[in-house]
């Protein structure tokens, strides 16, 4: 089910509600080389596969913002 909203007073009316969800997205490490260019962000962690084997998650990571958006 999608959830349109017109207005901010009128999504305040659905606090609390389930407004939906979507698919899971796939996240490349070419999305992620990109935000971090648009950004500037170009942590190990996100940006160098081969250091982020040894960090605590075995591989890089996308950015928080990026997943947000």
């Amino acid at each position: 089910m999608t959830t349109h909203v017109s207005s901010i007073a009128e999504l305040s009316t659905l606090v609390g509600s389930h407004l939906g969800y979507s698919n899971y997205q796939i996240v490349t490490q070419e999305q992620v080389n990109l935000f971090a260019e648009s950004t500037g962000d170009h942590q190990w962690i996100h940006v160098d596969p081969e250091r982020a084997k040894t960090g605590p998650f075995g591989q890089t990571i996308a950015h928080g913002y990026l997943t947000l958006s």
